[in-house]
């Protein structure tokens, strides 16, 4: 079985949040993500540790369906980046994504 994978992964960065708009491929008996956040770390410019921040569980409904999710920037205070993956309704998973990093008031 091939398992899921984000074949387009596109963000628009707001004042206060981040969108994210993704279509997964492969994969059986559903597809959905799973979205890290790690806080930047200001010396070394890098992701500090990541955690779980938000979950689509696999859905049927979901295939061939372009997804997108609103995630909260907080108040600016905090850089943060983000990488996303996709999962299936067997439990494969995909590669993570590159992360993409984002502020709260700072548009690209």
């Amino acid at each position: 079985d091939t398992p899921p994978q984000i074949v387009e992964l596109r963000h628009e960065i707001g004042e206060r949040a981040i969108k994210l708009t993704m279509r997964i491929t492969g994969g059986s008996y559903g597809i959905g993500y799973q979205i890290d956040r790690a806080e930047m770390d200001p010396y070394c410019k890098c992701p500090g540790f990541w955690q779980r921040y938000r979950e689509e569980f696999p859905a049927e409904k979901n295939i061939g369906k372009e997804l997108s999710v609103a995630l909260s920037l907080g108040d600016g205070t905090v850089e943060y980046a983000f990488r996303v993956r996709a999962v299936d309704g067997l439990g494969q998973l995909g590669p993570w994504s590159k992360p993409i990093r984002a502020r709260a008031g700072a548009l690209e």
